[in-house]
């Protein structure tokens, strides 16, 4: 069922409906760039930095992460393959990261006794509740900024 709304009223309300229309995508983009942004250095300091507890392997020394852990660096492919974007759609706002190294998949989604260490999941189960209260107040904003 398809329904229309028409407004009646003064020409100011319609107005300012107008510009909150206008107004929140933009904002709502430039707070969920800010999000991403912040979400992918959170995600390559996970990586780069921390303690380690798993095996040491060859001369170097490498220090390996240990069942539970985020991956740790050893050769730095892995904090290289992050990119990100954030688009607009008719219906929707996207921000994406992605990792693009050729074992990202493997080192997430293997189980951890078979050397597998998640870090996308994390991440989102670490900011999805901050980027949604985020993601509100900049709406929020936007509609008190149009009045």
């Amino acid at each position: 069922m398809v329904t229309k709304s028409v407004v009646i009223g003064d020409k100011a309300f319609s107005k300012r409906l107008k510009r909150i229309s206008k107004k929140i995508p933009l904002d709502t983009k430039a707070q969920m760039l800010k999000l991403i942004v912040e979400m992918d250095a959170d995600v390559k300091k996970t990586i780069s930095g921390g303690g380690r507890s798993g095996r040491l392997y060859g001369k170097r020394g490498h220090q390996a992460s240990a069942p539970g852990e985020a991956p740790k660096t050893d050769m730095g492919g892995l904090v290289a393959g992050f990119n990100f974007d954030v688009k607009i759609t008719p219906k929707q706002i996207i921000g994406q990261i992605r990792n693009i190294s050729k074992y990202a998949a493997a080192v997430e989604f293997k189980p951890s006794s078979q050397g597998g260490r998640p870090f996308m999941r994390p991440l989102y189960n670490k900011w999805r509740k901050v980027a949604s209260k985020r993601l509100m107040q900049a709406t929020k904003s936007s509609i008190k900024k149009a009045r």
